[in-house]
């Protein structure tokens, strides 16, 4: 529970730094959506009055797990390369090709 003022800031600094979806967020403190979004606007207002300016979110750009990884391959060039004891990913961002994985039947 949020019940000091410290887990309240530290809540909503985890949130700004993370930005996770709300769903993750309250999996992670263990509250209910309706409940969560409430109490972090109310928090991010007084964060934002405390330090005297808005905070600003970047703008997610990302719409597909494909442009994600691209995104990540491009900072982070070794990823393309990673390997597993069965698997090598040798992917550039430009031929990154993802494929669901088959399911079988019941």
């Amino acid at each position: 529970m949020l019940d000091t003022a410290e887990k309240k800031l530290f809540f909503t600094l985890f949130y700004l730094k993370v930005y996770p979806t709300f769903r993750v967020l309250g999996f992670l403190f263990n509250k209910p959506l309706g409940k969560l979004v409430a109490e972090l606007r109310l928090y991010r207002q007084a964060l934002e009055q405390a330090l005297g300016y808005k905070i600003a979110l970047p703008q997610r750009r990302l719409q597909t797990v494909a442009e994600f990884l691209r995104a990540c391959i491009k900072r982070v060039p070794h990823l393309a390369t990673y390997s597993t004891t069965s698997v090598s990913l040798g992917v550039s961002p430009d031929t990154l090709v993802l494929k669901r994985p088959s399911v079988a039947p019941f």
